[in-house]
C-alpha cells in the first residue's frame, strides 16, 4: 500500500466499541458503515474492514492470528444475530446487524457521488465474472474495474505479484474478497500493505449472491434474523458448520455471561453508575522509546470517548497501561483498549500491556477474552517483536499452507 497517499486511518480516536469474546465490534448502523466506506473509498483513507458472526467469534477463541486480523481491523462490523443476541444479554445492545450481503447491496444502490471502483478476488469458477457483469449492468453506487477468481492454493501461491499489479492497474478503491473466513483475513493480511486500495474486506458469499449463483434467503427470514436457517439448509456444508459453532458458543458464553453479569453487579456498575470515582488519566509520558499511562477510577461508556481520545494523542507502537488497584473497566472501555491494541499492532508495536490490575479486573479481562492484554501475555509478544524487521502489518503472521476456501 502507498501510505504517501493515505491520511490517518478510519477514525482511531473517534470509534465507539464494545468487547464481545475478545474481539472488539463498532457500535455503528448499517447506513453510517455505508456512509464511512464511501468516505473511505473517495478520500483515499485506509480502511481494513472485518465482519465478525459467530464464526468469527469462535475461530479466534483458538486461532490466534485470526484474532489479531479482527483486532487490526479499522472497521470491525456485527455481521451475525449472535453477536446481537450476546450483547443484548449483557447490556451492551447493538443498533442493528451489519451483515456484508447488505453492506455491499446498499454500496450498489447509493447515488451518493461517483461509483466505487470494485475488485472481486475470490469465489467459484466464473462466479467473479457473473458478480462484475450484474454490477455493471444494474448498480449505480459501484462498478467493477476488476475481477480474478485467485484459485485454490495457499496463501502464497495467490499472492503473486502478478495478482498485485492486475489488481493496483485497475485503479480499485475497494477490493472484495471471497476466499473463506480464515482465508480471506490471511490473504488480507499478507498483501495489505502491498495494495493501493484503500477499502479492503472479505465479505464471504457476497460474490456468489451478487453473481447470483447462490441465493438469498427471502426478506422475510431476514428480517426475522432467520437468514442463517435458510443458508444451513440450502448451502452445502454449513449446517455442520452452524452446529459446531453454536454448540461450542453456549458454552463459551455460559461462562461469559455469568462472569461479566456478576462483577458488574458486584460493583453495582448496572444501576448506580454515578456512584463511583469517574476514570482519571493521572500519568501520560514516554520512556525509553515506550508510552506509559496511569488510569484509576471507572471507565464505562460514559467516558469510553475520553480514553479513546487519551489513548489516540501520543502514537507510539507499545503502551504499558498501568491501573490502580480500583480500576474497573467495562466493556466500552476494554473493546475500546482492544482496537488500540491492535491498531499499534498494525504500525508494527508491541500494542497494549496492562499491569498491576486487581485480581478482580483480571478475572473480568480473562473472561471475556482479552487476557491477552495482560502483562504475563505481553511476554511473548516482545519476544515476536524483537525479531521482527518489518513495519506495519507483518505479512507471514498466518500460516501460509491454508488450502481450502
Amino acid at each position: 500500500m502507498n501510505r504517501s497517499k493515505l491520511s490517518f486511518p478510519i477514525g482511531r480516536d473517534k470509534r465507539s466499541l464494545i468487547c464481545l469474546l475478545g474481539l472488539p465490534i463498532d457500535v455503528m448502523d448499517l447506513p453510517t458503515a455505508v456512509a464511512t466506506i464511501r468516505s473511505a473509498a473517495q478520500t483515499g483513507r485506509r480502511c481494513f474492514i472485518s465482519t465478525p458472526n459467530l464464526n468469527f467469534l469462535m475461530a479466534a477463541q483458538t486461532d490466534e492470528a485470526f484474532r489479531e486480523s479482527v483486532l487490526r481491523s479499522d472497521l470491525s462490523l456485527a455481521d451475525g444475530v449472535s453477536l446481537l443476541a450476546l450483547a443484548r444479554l449483557i447490556g451492551v445492545p447493538l443498533p442493528e446487524r451489519v451483515a456484508g450481503a447488505d453492506l455491499f447491496e446498499r454500496l450498489c444502490e447509493s447515488k451518493d457521488g461517483p461509483p466505487i471502483k470494485v475488485f472481486f478476488l475470490g469465489g467459484p469458477p466464473d462466479a467473479a465474472r457473473l458478480a462484475a457483469e450484474k454490477v455493471n449492468q444494474e448498480a449505480t453506487g459501484v462498478r467493477c474495474v476488476g475481477y480474478d477468481e485467485a484459485g485454490f492454493g495457499d496463501i502464497s501461491s495467490i499472492s503473486g505479484q502478478p495478482l498485485i499489479d492486475k489488481i493496483n492497474a485497475s485503479d480499485a478503491q475497494f477490493v472484495v474478497v471471497s476466499l473463506g473466513a480464515k482465508k480471506g483475513q490471511a490473504w488480507i493480511m499478507h498483501n495489505q500493505l502491498r495494495l493501493n486500495a484503500p477499502v479492503i474486506c472479505h465479505l464471504g458469499a457476497v460474490v456468489n449472491f451478487t453473481a447470483g449463483t447462490v441465493r438469498r434467503a427471502p426478506v422475510w427470514m431476514q428480517r426475522c434474523d432467520l437468514e442463517w436457517l435458510w443458508r444451513a439448509s440450502t448451502e452445502k456444508g454449513l449446517y455442520k458448520r452452524y452446529w459446531d459453532d453454536g454448540r461450542a458458543f453456549l458454552k463459551v458464553v455460559a461462562r461469559y455471561l455469568l462472569t461479566t453479569t456478576f462483577w458488574a453487579r458486584k460493583l453495582d456498575l448496572l444501576f448506580n453508575p454515578e456512584g463511583h470515582q469517574p476514570g482519571e488519566v493521572l500519568q501520560d509520558v514516554r520512556e525509553n522509546g515506550v508510552r506509559r499511562m496511569t488510569l484509576k477510577g471507572q471507565w464505562s461508556r460514559r467516558n469510553a470517548s475520553v480514553l479513546s481520545e487519551a489513548l489516540a494523542s501520543q502514537p507510539g507502537g507499545a503502551l504499558d497501561l498501568e491501573v490502580h488497584q480500583d480500576t474497573w473497566l467495562d466493556l466500552y472501555a476494554i473493546g475500546t483498549l482492544a482496537a488500540f491494541h491492535g491498531q499499534l499492532r498494525s504500525d508494527g508495536g508491541r500494542g497494549v500491556t496492562i499491569r498491576g490490575a486487581s485480581a478482580a479486573l483480571r478475572v473480568q479481562l480473562e473472561h471475556v477474552g482479552v487476557g491477552y492484554l495482560l502483562s504475563d501475555a505481553a511476554l511473548g509478544r516482545m519476544d515476536a517483536h524483537k525479531t521482527s524487521n518489518c513495519g506495519g502489518l507483518t505479512p507471514l503472521e498466518f500460516p501460509i499452507e491454508l488450502d481450502g476456501r
